[in-house]
């Protein structure tokens, strides 16, 4: 029997079995951030996989860190601040202005019921035969991530996620599921990471096809129900830079909440990381 699903005692993001499963030494004592290289420069960065830091802060309390980092001899600082948190900061760095959104409890305690025309696709998932249950095979659930990842061109390095799954997997902080169809066929699967405070949509994937909507589905109300059961009072999608997964989200009733990244990037590296990762210089 699989023990019970408790909350984590503070964040999965600054965990030191998150830093060592994906092979990151070093900083994570002091500032949350991995120390790593990209393109050959010495950078600190948020942790592989994780959405942002694990690390607690205030709008100003968050300007001091970025102040500090500024000291550091990494060449690039990539850091992905916890949600709700805003600020500015100098001329050097660059902020991206993203967002993630969040489902809140109602004042009687549970989360919202789903809108009607997703019961409606939950209904029809069940009356088609599609099934939901719990999945810690690793395998299985990396084979979906990584379809939706190459989808997407996405890259991902498989063995460093098969390690940081093989941990999540086997916690007790966490919830997955998998839906097959009447075939027992894979379809879509879903890792929901429970920390102290809410439970956060960490990943996901499937095998692509007209049933994959409605599994989905079927997953989102599994980790609403998981998110509901220990009583957090705030279920986090995640995010998504893909304009139609956000609307998606969104149409679940979860708010916009503003999210930052703060990019510092030191000069002459900075224009030659301008071409060669564009990413982490656009607007927001």
């Amino acid at each position: 029997m699989p023990p019970p699903i408790v909350p984590h005692p503070n964040s999965w993001y600054a965990d030191p079995q998150w830093f060592a499963a994906v092979n990151c030494t070093g900083c994570q004592e002091d500032s949350g951030l991995c120390a790593t290289r990209i393109k050959g420069v010495r950078a600190l960065i948020t942790p592989p996989w994780a959405l942002h830091i694990g690390k607690n802060f205030n709008s100003d309390a968050a300007r001091a860190f970025c102040q500090g980092l500024e000291n550091h001899k990494a060449s690039l600082v990539i850091c992905d601040f916890p949600p709700e948190i805003s600020f500015d900061l100098p001329k050097n760095w660059h902020i991206q202005r993203r967002h993630t959104r969040w489902l809140r409890v109602t004042e009687h305690g549970g989360f919202p019921a789903l809108p009607k025309h997703r019961r409606k696709q939950l209904r029809k998932a069940s009356a088609i035969g599609l099934t939901i249950s719990q999945c810690n095979d690793v395998e299985r659930v990396i084979s979906l991530h990584q379809l939706a990842r190459k989808r997407k061109d996405v890259e991902s390095d498989e063995q460093k996620l098969e390690q940081l799954l093989q941990l999540i997997l086997n916690s007790p902080h966490q919830s997955s599921f998998i839906v097959q169809d009447t075939n027992g066929d894979d379809l879509a699967s879903a890792v929901f990471l429970h920390d102290s405070d809410k439970t956060v949509y960490a990943f996901g994937g499937q095998n692509r096809s007209e049933l994959s909507g409605l599994a989905t589905v079927m997953l989102i109300n599994a980790g609403l129900k998981a998110a509901e059961a220990i009583g957090h009072k705030i279920f986090d999608f995640g995010g998504s830079l893909d304009p139609g997964v956000d609307r998606f989200y969104a149409e679940f009733g979860a708010e916009k909440i503003l999210r930052i990244r703060a990019v510092l990037a030191r000069s002459p590296i900075k224009w030659w990381l301008k071409c060669s990762r564009p990413d982490l210089f656009r607007a927001s």
